[in-house]
């Protein structure tokens, strides 16, 4: 009995074979419509999705000694090899560049640098020699002078290439002397004028001075 159980099984792997090889390329589901007689062997009544007319015992059991009906389903062939890859499709155009982002916060400010060193200072040039002041006095008067009565003198350097650099001015006599003007003239001349400020005549004197230095 065991003998020919090994009979049927390979018979059927047999008959699966050739029908997985007839319907490789199908591409609905179908049943293999068989017959398994008592010698083990498997006659193939039809491949359909549907039973088919000849699947019935008397096609079965005629003159074989009997047999029994059979059917497996057989939903798809082996698969085939790989076929080649196809070739690389053709590089899609670039995308537009997108929008630039926000301008991000400014940094802190770095620290400070060390300050560079000083420079070395300059020589200092020679002190000129200072000049030596010179003095000139003029004297106007005295003079008989009535109540409002002026007189003047005008003083000058003493020397060429001398200006002066200050000067001023005096009034002397009986009455009420005083000074009415002190003034420079020009860069080497100074000038004073007196007044008689008394109720009476009287002598009046006026004396202009001069501090000249030599240019």
């Amino acid at each position: 009995m065991k003998a020919r159980a090994v009979v049927v099984v390979a018979a059927l792997a047999a008959v699966v074979g050739m029908v997985v090889a007839s319907t490789a390329s199908g591409a609905l589901p179908v049943r293999v419509w068989a017959c398994v007689k008592p010698d083990g062997s498997v006659k193939v009544l039809g491949v359909s999705q549907n039973q088919p007319a000849n699947w019935n015992p008397q096609n079965c059991v005629s003159n074989q000694g009997g047999g029994v009906l059979t059917y497996w389903n057989q939903s798809q062939g082996d698969q085939g090899p790989q076929g080649p890859p196809g070739q690389t499709g053709a590089k899609g155009a670039t995308g537009d560049t997108g929008a630039t982002g926000p301008t991000g916060a400014t940094g802190p400010q770095g620290p400070q640098g060390q300050q560079g060193a000083t420079g070395p200072t300059g020589p200092t040039g020679p002190t000129g020699p200072i000049g030596e002041i010179f003095q000139q006095t003029s004297t106007n008067g005295p003079a008989s002078t009535a109540p409002g009565g002026v007189i003047s003198a005008t003083v000058d350097c003493p020397d060429g290439g001398e200006v002066l650099i200050s000067g001023g001015g005096r009034a002397l006599g009986a009455g009420v002397p005083a000074l009415q003007a002190s003034y420079p003239v020009d860069a080497d001349t100074w000038s004073a004028r007196a007044v008689q400020l008394g109720t009476s005549t009287a002598s009046l004197s006026v004396e202009a001075r001069i501090n000249c230095v030599q240019v």
